[in-house]
């Protein structure tokens, strides 16, 4: 972290969560490029936000403006989820769309999968936070839960009180 981000770092501030999970050198480096930008990370859901939006402004400049582009990786993210990775849900001009956000990568038989597993659950959380049905969906059996059961709980560390407190009561409902 210290190499990366320039300057020796301190971490009394940090929760005993983020000291954990910076122990993992994948998270490690996203903390020291977080805090290279002169930012400090407020847990392991800042760290996973910074690193999608690192990546989505280091492609086009449009795909850091678009709210087409970041509806179009929230599909992409419910369908795979969803699928347990069977079936992207895009057509060909979107999966292109999709390829030029870094984010994203085709795969063999023509179809896409996000570059790393992280982004996927990441925006499968956005869209759990913004879509009530999507959570309905979600826990509708115990198979689709262990589908989603990560990206529930990056979007039980990313989401606002009131989110939380639905997805969690939800979630207890359904189990």
């Amino acid at each position: 972290v210290s190499s990366l981000s320039g300057r020796q770092q301190t971490t009394w501030d940090w929760t005993p969560q983020l000291v954990k999970t910076i122990r993992r050198p994948f998270f490690a480096l996203a903390a020291g490029s977080l805090l290279a930008t002169g930012t400090a990370p407020k847990g392991q859901a800042g760290l996973i936000r910074h690193l999608v939006e690192r990546a989505l402004s280091v492609g086009s400049k449009a795909a850091v403006t678009s709210d087409a582009l970041y509806e179009l990786l929230l599909k992409l993210a419910v369908s795979l989820t969803g699928s347990n990775g069977a079936s992207d849900g895009l057509t060909f001009r979107e999966r292109e769309q999709a390829v030029s956000t870094r984010l994203v990568n085709g795969v063999e038989g023509g179809s896409v999968a996000f570059a790393l597993p992280v982004f996927e659950q990441w925006f499968a959380a956005q869209a759990l936070l913004a879509s009530p049905p999507t959570v309905a969906e979600t826990l509708a059996n115990p198979r689709s839960f262990d589908r989603w059961r990560w990206a529930i709980a990056i979007a039980v560390l990313s989401g606002d009180y009131e989110q939380v407190d639905d997805l969690i009561e939800a979630c207890l409902r359904m189990n």
